[in-house]
């Protein structure tokens, strides 16, 4: 939590420039860009991914120290280094676009004010562009900073990347209500939200276009376990003339080592602490990520699938259950147990019929106009879409792979003993051979 004013100003100061193209909650306390990996080797060239590095370097190095009141102080009268300040120049027209301003409130807690000017920019290189209007939030502390709550808006932004993709978001928000815990694990939830995005290119689905985005995260700690919930939602997803609405991932790991997770914490500070260029900083930050992911593994993991669902034109469809993966184990001079043989889990999935003749009628509709025959009645493509969905149904049952319930089909998926089974039946054989 003593990095949130730094790890919010760096997801959005340079997003734009440096051609990162999705935004994602990476850690509890946090919100950091994570650039497209196709773009990785020309962007890392890129006047805005120089200025990134640059300023991360600095930032980290600076809130690396214990005590967040003091690294509070520090981030107060901080300023950027010459060359640092030489590229923030280019990027919005003066040295000094981040401002953090501290407030002892009457209740004897301390406000943290902070902005991020707004940005207009374009790379030499002409492969990138991008607009953002000023991000401005507010981060306040209890008495003894071991809680705390966040918040921080940026109105638009509009990014492209000179030849054929464009990003359009606008009312973007975060919010976080959080609290210490002995282990220094940073405990509570979040969210993160957009009203409006859109994804406009040259592929045939393009544009996409996305409202009421809204990311929900929640970390609790039960005796020495952690417990995460993540719920996200989306009003709707548009292309052409078509859409899917309602839709929602929600899921839950209920049993993650806390002691694993505040070793990553420790790691991470750490690893502030050390004076590092942005790219040995990665590389670093790769290697304590693989430490924990090892040491993770040691401990069974349960995943709790609560829901996956969407509607598309009135019709919904869904599907829950839960995965269980036990400990890696290493016995005596014996290879390490087979992943699929320590997983096991059940899924339940549910879609409506009708949904199926609506998507094999849209279908039908949209490949007769894509071979450019003539006019066909909509009469005709609905009863030879229908007899298809009626044989491929037919198919299906016979091999037991779906059951038929009140006019929604059915199907139950299990994992176990290394084995995928779909109602009773085994299909392993369908499965990638195993390592």
């Amino acid at each position: 939590m003593k990095k949130i004013i730094v790890v919010l100003a760096l997801s959005t100061i340079f997003l734009r420039a440096s051609a990162a193209t999705s935004e994602e909650c990476t850690k509890t306390e946090a919100l950091s860009a994570s650039p497209g990996a196709n773009q990785m080797s020309w962007m890392q060239d890129s006047e805005g991914w120089q200025a990134y590095s640059a300023v991360a370097t600095e930032l980290t190095v600076i809130q690396s120290g214990k005590g967040i009141s003091r690294n509070i102080d520090k981030l107060v009268r901080f300023e950027f280094s010459a060359p640092t300040k030489k590229k923030l120049i280019n990027l919005f027209n003066n040295d000094k676009p981040l401002h953090v301003e501290r407030r002892l409130l009457a209740s004897g807690e301390t406000a943290v004010d902070f902005s991020v000017d707004a940005l207009h920019y374009q790379d030499k290189s002409g492969q990138a562009k991008g607009d953002s209007a000023s991000l401005k939030g507010t981060v306040t502390f209890d008495k003894t900073f071991t809680k705390a709550k966040s918040t921080a808006a940026m109105p638009s932004f509009n990014y492209s990347d000179g030849s054929r993709l464009q990003i359009v978001g606008s009312d973007l928000r975060y919010q976080t209500e959080q609290r210490r815990s002995p282990l220094g694990v940073w405990l509570g939830s979040g969210s993160i939200s957009l009203a409006r995005m859109t994804i406009d290119g040259d592929e045939a689905l393009l544009p996409l276009k996305f409202e009421d985005i809204v990311n929900k995260s929640e970390l609790q700690q039960r005796a020495n376990l952690l417990d995460m919930t993540v719920d996200t939602s989306l009003k709707s997803v548009s292309w052409g003339d078509d859409s899917v609405e309602a839709v929602h991932v929600a899921f839950r790991l209920p049993n993650l080592d806390a002691k694993t997770f505040a070793a990553l914490v420790s790691d991470q500070q750490k690893l502030g602490q050390r004076n590092l260029t942005m790219a040995e900083r990665s590389a670093a930050s790769l290697k304590a990520g693989a430490r924990f992911m090892e040491s993770l593994l040691k401990h069974d993991i349960s995943v709790l699938i609560q829901d996956i669902s969407a509607t598309y034109h009135g019709f919904r469809a869904g599907l829950s259950g839960h995965l269980e993966l036990k400990a890696e184990k290493q016995g005596r001079g014996s290879q390490k147990q087979d992943f699929m043989k320590r997983l096991s889990g059940s899924f339940e999935a549910h879609v409506p019929m009708a949904l199926v003749t609506e998507i094999s009628r849209v279908w039908g509709r949209k490949t007769s106009e894509h071979q450019g025959k003539e006019p066909v009645s909509d009469e005709e493509v609905n009863k030879k879409s229908d007899s298809m969905v009626a044989k491929a149904i037919d198919d299906l049952r016979q091999k037991q792979l779906i059951r038929i319930d009140a006019d929604t089909i059915r199907s139950t998926f299990e994992i176990k003993k290394g084995k995928f089974f779909v109602n009773g039946t085994d299909v392993s054989h369908f499965r990638a051979v195993e390592r």
